[in-house]
Order: structure tokens, then sequence, then C-alpha cells
């Protein structure tokens, strides 16, 4: 058999190969379409299958900034600039996925994927659930405006039993319309998504609002004999000599930004501190953004012979933090919002 025919028989199975492949590829390429990405709702049909109150429904530009900043600020700080999606990104994650089935996907918005996941069920495996959420995740990042996406989640997003979207919770919570949210309540609202019970304003306050007490040490300085926390206007009026001295000192806190991170904060007083906070002869600290709770848990103002007023973090002082943090408010703001947090009261329900 001479080489001219050789090269002719390995081409013809060379040819008859690639067209075998071809066939058993598109094969497989349309029986993965029709067991995972046929049955994803084109956006129109997701946003119809949202469940949400007509008449609750506020647009985009209706909303307070200020929920909007504190919901990204505590969900996905990069939301507005973080780049969209496209295919090559959708087709990455897949084969990751395919891989290897245990892997936790972590990918783009995280608050799309909310979105998605608070209002889509899928009754299926974990990869055939997972690569139907990626593909509806890639529809929605494509087809969608980040205005369009947060709309949809704050209107369909549950703040606490029978409040779905941020119109009945800022009516139930506040008596207010949602776009008359301050910063505080902002804050409040921001904090309830993640745990609506665990947070609840009614159920478990402290949880969610920190609060000030005052407490006495024995001679050990180790165990306390009493601690009083500070939650109604009763208390405040009984400890009001004890919150000005607390007010007056977090007042006097000046914060100038150093970079995205750190921070230089001043008049601090190492006599009125539990943490063992580097503090220089001028009564400043480089902190990290972060550190600010940490420093605002350790306060602790003696106004008798041992016995101290301190405020203890909780919830929704993250918030607060990160919208800091992230220079949607300033430190005037952070303070003001701190400290009308004290005992705040939310509106009555039957």
């Amino acid at each position: 058999m001479n080489l001219k025919k050789v090269v002719k028989i390995l081409l013809k199975i060379f040819i008859y190969f690639t067209i075998i492949a071809t066939i058993v590829l598109a094969i497989i390429v349309f029986l993965f379409y029709k067991k995972f990405l046929e049955p994803v709702p084109s956006v129109v049909e997701f946003k119809n299958s949202i469940h949400l109150d007509k008449e609750s429904y506020v647009k985009y530009n209706d909303v307070s900034k200020n929920i909007i900043n504190a919901i990204v600020a505590s969900e996905d700080k990069y939301f507005f600039t973080r780049l969209k999606w496209n295919a090559k990104n959708l087709a990455r994650v897949i084969l990751y996925k395919l891989e290897d089935r245990k892997a936790k996907i972590e990918f783009g918005s995280i608050i799309t994927q909310q979105l998605i996941r608070n209002t889509y069920i899928i009754n299926e495996t974990s990869i055939e659930r997972d690569i139907k959420l990626m593909f509806l995740y890639y529809k929605i990042e494509t087809e969608l405006s980040r205005e369009e996406i947060i709309e949809l989640y704050l209107n369909s997003i549950y703040f606490w039993s029978n409040t779905q979207g941020i119109e009945q919770a800022s009516e139930k919570f506040f008596g207010k319309d949602s776009k008359d949210l301050w910063i505080l309540e902002s804050s409040i609202l921001a904090s309830l998504p993640k745990a609506p019970s665990y947070y609840s304003p009614y159920n478990n306050y402290e949880r969610l609002m920190g609060y000030p007490y005052t407490y006495q040490w024995t001679e050990n300085e180790y165990d306390k004999i009493f601690e009083d926390k500070i939650l109604t206007k009763d208390d405040i009026e009984k400890q009001r000599d004890s919150l000005i001295l607390l007010k007056n000192y977090i007042n006097n806190f000046e914060l100038t930004s150093i970079s995205e991170k750190k921070a230089k904060l001043c008049w601090l007083d190492k006599r009125k501190m539990n943490e063992k906070i580097i503090i220089d002869n001028n009564g400043c600290s480089i902190i990290d953004y972060s550190d600010l709770l940490n420093i605002i848990n350790s306060i602790k103002i003696e106004q008798k012979e041992n016995i101290f007023i301190a405020y203890h973090i909780w919830r929704k002082d993250f918030i607060l933090q990160r919208m800091l943090e992230d220079n949607y408010i300033t430190f005037d703001d952070y303070k003001k919002a701190l400290i009308e947090s004290f005992a705040y009261e939310f509106k009555k329900i039957n």
C-alpha cells in the first residue's frame, strides 16, 4: 500500500470521526439543554412568578437612597460596580460545578443570588438545581439593570412575619413611607432579611438594636454585681446622667479616613476603654474600619465608684459601620444614628 492510499484512508477516518464526534457532541448539548436549561424561565416569566403585593410595590426611584445604601453595604458592597456576567463566566462556572459536584459555587452579585434563592424554588438534586440557578442568574444579570434587580429584591424579601417588601416593613415598624427612611431606620431594616425572626424588633429587640447598660464591678474587677440594660424611655429617664456621659464621649470622637480600610480615630481616653487599644499622646488611634465596632463595644465610663456605663453592639451597629466604611454616611451621621438608637421605640403593633 503506497503512501497516497494510506493518507487517503487516514483522512477518511478523521472525517468520519469528526462527523461522529460532532453528532455525539450535538446530542450531549441538546440533552444538556433539555434537562438543565430549557426548564429555566425567561426573565419575564421569573418576574411574573414572584409573589408581589401590588398595592405596596414601590419603584426604585421612590425608595429612600438610605435603605438602598444600607442593603448594598450589608449584602454586596460592589453591587453597582461589579461587572455583569457573560456567556464565558456561565460556561466556566458550570464546568467547575460538573467537575466537583460538592463544590460551593460563589459567583457574581450576592443580591442577585439572594433574589433568586428567595423567590425561585427548584425541587431537584443539588447539581441540577445549581446549574439552573446559575443559568437563571445569567439571564437576569444580562437582561436587567442593577436598579431593576434591587427594586425586585426590595419588594420581594420578607422583613418579618407577613411583612413582605420595603414599603410594608417601613409602615409596620416606623409608620412611614419607604421614601422617608432615615439612616438609623435603614440600618435596622437592612439587618432583618438575614434572619427576620432572630432579629425581630418586637421579639428580639436587643439582638437587633444593641443597648447601653450600667454595671458595677466587685473589687477584683472580674465579677459584676449587677447589670441594668437601658431599653425603654423609662430606663433613659432613670439613667439620664449616665447616658449624658456616654453620649458626650461618643459625640467627641473625630474620625479621619486614611484609606479604603483604615482611619484615624481621635479623642479616645484609655481610662474609658476596656480593650487595650494603642492610643497616642494626642488621644488618637489608627484603626481598621472593622475595629470601630470593638471600640464602641469596649467603652466603659465610670460615673460613680466602680459603677460604669457601657454599650453593647448588635446587628444594626454592624450595618451602620459598613455604611460608614463604604462612604454612604459621614461619621457625624454615624454618631447621630448610634445615639438616637438608644432605647429606640418601634411603632406599636396590634
